[in-house]
């Protein structure tokens, strides 16, 4: 018992120290708060730099969007002057039309040449040299009337002594060839004469194949075929 009233008496004693020892100090004042860091400041104007420009670039949207939906002014063209006019179109000039011209063929047409003219035909023949004309009496009469149109005395038909080709029998004109008589000179003289048959230049009494060329007529040629005599007209006969 007696240790724990010691004990008691020590804690009471040592209470009584600690309260005199508070009532013994003056009071202390009250610290301030320290001032807030600077970051902090930093960051409000960063924020409202922030919303400055999310402003700034809402109203720049806006604005461009209105002018980009308005309708763009047309430009308007420089009037003409009143003095000058439009240049009128002048329409493309057309070729010149050339007419075709066809051309002519020398070679197809017969060739016929007569270097002399053929003995013509009396139908009286004339009295000898030496016998003496009868005289004959002049009856005068009216004068006749003269004619409007001259009367034209037809040629005598040239009689070649020998059938036309036409006129051949059958049998033989089957076996003829095709003959054509491009060329044909006919003179007095003989060695004048010359006949271009199926385009090979003859002269009388010549052979070309089967043939035998006798002679030249002024109208034609006598060919002779298997001894058989024939005429063979010109075209210009």
């Amino acid at each position: 018992m007696s240790y724990i009233l010691d004990a008691l008496k020590q804690s009471e004693r040592k209470r009584g120290q600690q309260t005199s020892a508070a009532g013994n100090h003056t009071p202390t004042e009250t610290p301030s708060l320290p001032p807030a860091p600077r970051y902090r400041r930093r960051l409000w104007w960063l924020l409202a730099g922030v919303l400055l420009a999310l402003m700034l670039g809402y109203g720049l949207g806006k604005i461009g969007s209105a002018w980009l939906q308005s309708p763009q002014q047309a430009i308007p063209l420089p009037k003409p002057y009143p003095g000058s006019a439009p240049p009128e179109k002048t329409a493309p000039a057309q070729p010149a039309t050339t007419t075709a011209r066809t051309p002519i063929a020398l070679g197809s047409v017969p060739v016929r040449i007569l270097l002399d003219e053929p003995p013509a035909l009396t139908m009286n023949p004339a009295p000898p040299a030496g016998t003496m004309a009868a005289p004959t009496t002049v009856i005068t009469g009216p004068e006749p009337v003269a004619a409007s149109d001259p009367v034209s005395v037809p040629e005598p038909a040239f009689d070649p002594g020998v059938p036309d080709l036409r006129e051949l029998p059958a049998n033989i004109r089957s076996k003829l060839p095709a003959l054509t008589l491009s060329v044909h000179i006919y003179s007095k003289t003989a060695s004048s004469r010359m006949a271009s048959i199926n385009g090979q230049m003859l002269r009388e009494g010549q052979q070309f194949g089967a043939l035998r060329l006798q002679s030249i007529t002024p109208r034609g040629v006598i060919l002779s075929f298997d001894g058989q005599e024939f005429h063979l007209i010109s075209v210009g006969g």
